[in-house]
């Protein structure tokens, strides 16, 4: 059985701005900054650890401790603080736009 992981829609759109960047060669675009990019992963990070079943203990220790080392409960205000930062970098606020922070 071979194992497949969707990819997550957001992380899909963040990809193509990363590529499109890159293609231009930043000539129409800002690069996305590094800060973008890392508040990315941890909601990446986040939607994978906030969706896992924690029935049995120890794993439920686990989802907690990854939670908590990502920061999920300060993304939404972080990514408020980045699109503050970034306000004239397009390509910033678009990966920025692209996280659902609803539930956060």
């Amino acid at each position: 059985m071979q194992y497949s992981r969707a990819m997550h829609p957001a992380t899909r759109r963040f990809a193509f701005l990363l590529l499109v960047g890159t293609l231009l060669g930043g000539a129409a675009a800002a690069p996305v900054p590094a800060a973008v990019t890392q508040a990315h992963d941890r909601y990446d990070g986040c939607i994978h650890w906030g969706g896992e079943p924690s029935g049995d203990p120890v794993r439920a220790a686990q989802i907690a401790r990854a939670l908590r080392e990502l920061k999920c409960d300060r993304l939404k205000r972080d990514v408020l603080r980045l699109k503050r930062k970034y306000a004239k970098n397009p390509a910033a606020l678009a990966a920025l736009d692209d996280m659902d922070l609803t539930g956060f």
